[in-house]
């Protein structure tokens, strides 16, 4: 069966190899053809970077129906869809949205927010329906591996925050402390 798949599949890949090279050659014939398919490249391409640089936005996801509070630890799951590449700009962004959005000054409590990339796994409106990969620890069980970003109040000192943020598994955690001025 396997064989047969395999098969079909380079069967298809050969043709499509083939209609690529007949409108390749069909499109050197003539100056003009060539002019129209490098206009539209051109296009495609400046339309592209547009689209990346204006319309693509960071955004935030709170998983609002999954907050747990375990003995005044608080757990909050947010999402971020289109998150930065650069982390001091990932660092600011989750900052801004962390002193606007969540009640960083609650007292007798001890906030613990951790943020995801948007993947396919873990999408903005994530429900856990699987035993293995729930909420009942810091991460959502299965989702280790899109925590970019945890945000925790330090022990230490009231007002002061601790921002980890990483690009990937792999890679090392930066840590980005804030202050929070707070009316108490």
């Amino acid at each position: 069966m396997e064989i047969i798949l395999i098969l079909s599949l380079l069967i298809i890949l050969t043709a499509f190899l083939y209609l690529i090279f007949r409108l390749i050659k069909w499109v050197l014939k003539k100056k003009i053809r060539i002019n129209w398919v490098l206009s539209l490249f051109g296009a495609f391409i400046f339309f592209t970077i547009i689209n990346n640089i204006f319309f693509k936005k960071m955004e935030f996801f709170p998983l609002e129906s999954e907050t747990y509070t375990y003995n005044k630890l608080i757990q909050q799951h947010i999402v971020i869809a289109n998150p930065y590449k650069n982390l001091d700009s990932l660092a600011s962004s989750i900052e801004r949205y962390s002193k606007s959005n969540l009640n960083l000054c609650e007292k007798g409590s001890y906030l613990s927010v951790f943020y995801y990339k948007e993947t396919w796994d873990t999408p903005r409106d994530f429900k856990s329906n699987d035993d293995d990969c729930n909420f009942d620890s810091e991460y959502i069980g299965c989702h280790t591996d899109d925590v970019i970003s945890v945000l925790e109040k330090d022990a230490k000192q009231k007002n002061k925050w601790k921002l980890k943020l990483r690009k990937n598994r792999d890679s090392e955690w930066m840590n980005y402390p804030f202050e929070v001025e707070c009316n108490n």
